[in-house]
């Protein structure tokens, strides 16, 4: 495929904290600095709303500028957004068209004669309505290529689609590997959106167990979102305001990772986590719920970290105590977890990505 390529990525919302969008805008970097011209179509965006994340300079943002609508309004939503977007893949002569969720996936279907269509997933299989997993097994076969993060989702598209176009790409480190914590910090960190699928819930029921053990230590959360003041008011009820701090979300997220000592991860499900390779980047131990899918691709259980059935907080505490308080494990850990980062980092990704690009 030539550099001259032009490439488009659909996404619901840029502007929002979240690790889809940071994946988006990791590969629309990674594809720029390349030679590629990248357009982000964002539907729910308007030009007024700011990216948190650093765009390259040959990325085109197009803000299509329709609110967030109710289930009834979806459909006429939908509408406007394919007849917005076929205007502008034929404006500016888009050759690769990708989508990120089964939603985007599917419409692409039917925008533009002669683009090739690479449809991602960032999210599990199981997690789709199911009449959207009828609708995906009809659509999905005809596009060109379908992208999942792990091994473990794409095994569930291999019983309807042909093996040749099912392809697993992890998202990629958005910071170079060079630095990780030296784990002096005696902090636990969790990242992401405030929302059920984080199940924030969890790490503070936890948090009331580990206290007594760890009055040295402490949790902080960095994110925002719908479940906020919830988590606020059990961290309030839990008489734990001096243990447990959510943050807002911060632009420098690797100086948080460096400037602690332990990383939690406590959702119900997931497609491949950020906050994981960004931790284990930053040489940190993790303790995660071993939802489907994304963290047994990253955690070698006992080895650069604990795997903890989903939803046992008991379990959760124990496995953080127990790092915390052997130094000697946490270290080896640290330096496992760092060493598995390698296999994310931008080049091993990007080189992925072009022989995709170069095969459909």
């Amino acid at each position: 495929m030539a550099s001259s390529k032009n490439v488009a990525i659909m996404i619901k919302n840029l502007t929002v904290w979240s690790g889809t969008e940071r994946a988006v805008v990791n590969l629309a970097n990674i594809l720029a600095s390349e030679g590629f011209n990248i357009h982000i179509i964002s539907m729910n965006s308007s030009e007024s709303d700011k990216c948190p994340y650093e765009i390259h300079e040959r990325v085109k943002v197009f803000h299509v500028g329709l609110n967030p609508a109710s289930i009834p309004q979806r459909v006429l939503h939908y509408v406007k957004f394919i007849s917005r977007t076929r205007k502008y893949l034929r404006e500016n002569n888009i050759n690769v068209l990708m989508g990120t969720g089964h939603q985007y996936n599917c419409m692409m279907y039917i925008l533009g004669r002669g683009i090739k269509k690479i449809a991602c997933e960032h999210l599990n299989y199981q997690i789709c309505p199911k009449y959207s997993n009828v609708v995906r097994k009809f659509i999905y076969p005809k596009l060109d290529a379908v992208v999942c993060l792990t091994k473990g989702d794409a095994g569930n598209y291999l019983s309807f689609m042909r093996p040749e176009k099912v392809h697993v790409i992890p998202n990629s480190l958005p910071f170079e590997r060079h630095a990780r914590s030296d784990l002096s910090v005696k902090r636990v960190i969790a990242v992401g959106r405030l929302t059920a699928q984080k199940n924030f819930q969890a790490l503070i029921e936890a948090a009331a167990l580990i206290k007594p053990s760890l009055t040295e230590w402490h949790i902080d959360i960095f994110g925002q979102g719908e479940d906020e003041e919830k988590l606020i008011n059990m961290i309030a009820a839990e008489r734990l305001e001096d243990y447990v701090t959510i943050h807002k979300p911060v632009h420098d997220i690797k100086r948080e990772y460096l400037a602690s000592g332990i990383l939690a991860a406590t959702s119900i499900y997931e497609g491949l986590p950020m906050i994981l390779i960004e931790g284990a980047a930053c040489g940190l131990p993790i303790v995660s719920f071993d939802c489907n899918y994304g963290p047994s691709d990253l955690i070698q259980n006992g080895v650069n970290g604990f795997l903890v059935d989903v939803g046992d907080i008991q379990g959760l505490a124990e496995k953080i105590i127990t790092i915390a308080k052997d130094s000697e494990l946490q270290n080896a850990m640290g330096l496992a977890s760092f060493e598995k980062a390698e296999h994310y980092e931008l080049e091993n990704v990007k080189r992925m990505w072009l022989e995709l690009l170069n095969k459909i």
